[in-house]
């Protein structure tokens, strides 16, 4: 970053000597030669550039070599972007899957600095195969072994007994072969830490017959498990936890035990509801059943509960609604600084058009302005008219009178299309109705003292402000 910096003063300060001699040039006579300043201003130029010319040149040497000295870090960088990843994949391994591995520490079945070996894994490459059946990789890692006690010779025996040990390395299931020599009488986590050694692409079959070893077959086999055996397992001191996988659902099996239960929490809602403490309530859950036959909770569970539902909010205003529930008060300012700051104006860069946006938020979202217009035109908005009552008043039906009802009916036909449309406004303002784009224009219109379209269409044409109006 140095060097690059470097390199832009070097560009400006040309541009600023090339400016400043242009300049002069322009403002000289014909007989610039004459000028002694301009002269003695020609020759520094001239120097400057040469020496920035110079230093240009220098800069580039300078940047090819560190160019090239970064390649060097980069197969590091490289590894340890990965060992990153790879840490932070290990770090997801949800903490249920953990207590087995515990126990075998605790019980001493597996020593804790082999496995601490075998999840490290540090390898030091500098070492090339002398056999045909190990690549590089795969001896550095048994070299690297063989300077620990556990492993120590591990290298000679494989090199003198190369035919035995490619056997085994060049195996289809090679977990599943005799280590040559002594090595098959190594224990179980010790042979795994050689299988990822010799050959890592089968560590996931390995780990499966290390797990079968230790813990038992029923850990490794897919097979259903008896619902009814782990009842009987557990006592009332010990909860049943399901672990749930992708695609598996115990629900079918504890529902059996629920429809037998049930009644009996009937009878104990009724006997705690008795002489029980003021403050203690029940809190109950379930999902509405696909179909009648299927609905097991009993009636009179349901009679006497308080049945509450949260429906999920429709739409962005409604969203935003369940958000500000959370306060007492709209927080306006802080909804103006994230609109103004963080989603729109994070992606404005130049400062003046930054102003700009904050000023029409700050016009914009201005606390209730549409609500108290809408709540005034509502007050001031009069009654229909009662046709009936105003038709029979009269028996003439001359041009004028049918004049009048008819102005009086479409003036009925105004009157309600202003009160609908206010008060289904003001139920969206409140949350209560998704906002429409029909209801977003209505705003608008009252926010700039504007005649909405869908009154003026049902109005006489007019030119006047909604105030006017």
């Amino acid at each position: 970053s140095e060097l690059t910096k470097q390199q832009n003063d070097f560009k400006i300060e040309l541009k600023l000597l090339e400016d400043e001699l242009l300049t002069r040039l322009s403002a000289a006579d014909w007989n610039f030669l004459g000028d002694t300043l301009l002269v003695e201003k020609l020759e520094t130029t001239k120097h400057t550039a040469a020496e920035i010319e110079m230093k240009v040149l220098e800069a580039k040497v300078n940047e090819i070599k560190i160019n090239e000295a970064r390649e060097h870090y980069r197969p590091a960088a490289v590894r340890a972007s990965l060992l990153f990843f790879i840490m932070s994949d290990l770090n997801m391994i949800n903490p249920m899957y953990r207590f087995s591995l515990k126990i075998l520490l605790l019980n001493k079945e597996i020593d804790a600095h082999e496995l601490d070996i075998l999840l490290r894994f540090n390898i030091d490459h500098n070492y090339n195969s002398p056999v045909d059946f190990l690549s590089n990789t795969a001896w550095s890692a048994i070299k690297t072994m063989s300077f620990m006690d556990e492993f120590r010779g591990l290298d000679r025996d494989i090199e003198g007994s190369a035919k035995r040990w490619k056997k085994v390395v060049e195996s289809e299931c090679p977990e599943k072969e005799k280590f040559p020599q002594e090595w098959k009488n190594k224990s179980s986590l010790q042979k795994l830490i050689m299988m990822r050694a010799l050959r890592p692409d089968r560590m996931t079959y390995a780990i499966g017959k290390f797990v079968e070893e230790k813990l038992g077959t029923k850990y490794v086999e897919g097979r259903q498990i008896e619902f009814a055996k782990s009842f009987r397992e557990s006592d009332p001191a010990s909860p049943i936890f399901f672990i749930l996988s992708s695609g598996v659902n115990p629900l079918k099996d504890v529902e059996s035990l629920v429809a037998k239960w049930l009644s009996n929490l009937e009878k104990l809602l009724e006997e705690y509801s008795e002489r029980s403490h003021p403050d203690y309530r029940v809190f109950m859950s379930a999902e509405a059943a696909p179909t009648p036959e299927e609905h097991v909770i009993p009636q009179g569970i349901l009679e006497n509960s308080v049945k509450i539902t949260n429906e999920p909010p429709t739409g962005m205003l409604a969203n935003l609604h369940a958000a500000l529930d959370n306060f007492d008060q709209v927080p306006w300012e802080d909804l103006r600084y994230l609109f103004g700051e963080i989603i729109y104006g994070g992606h404005i860069t130049d400062d003046w058009d930054r102003r700009l946006c904050r000023t029409y938020l700050e016009e914009y979202m201005q606390p209730d302005q549409v609500k108290i217009i809408l709540d005034e035109i509502l007050e001031k908005l009069p009654e229909e008219y009662n046709m009936a009552d105003i038709t029979s008043k009269t028996t003439e039906h001359s041009p004028y009178i049918l004049v009048c009802f008819q102005e009086c009916e479409r003036m009925n036909i105004l009157i309600r299309e202003v009160r609908h449309s206010l008060k289904e406004l003001d139920l969206g303002l409140k949350g209560e109705l998704a906002i429409s784009s029909e209801m977003e224009l209505l705003q608008t219109a009252l926010f700039f003292d504007n005649v909405p379209d869908t009154w003026t269409k049902l109005a006489y044409p007019s030119t006047y402000s909604l105030a006017q109006w």
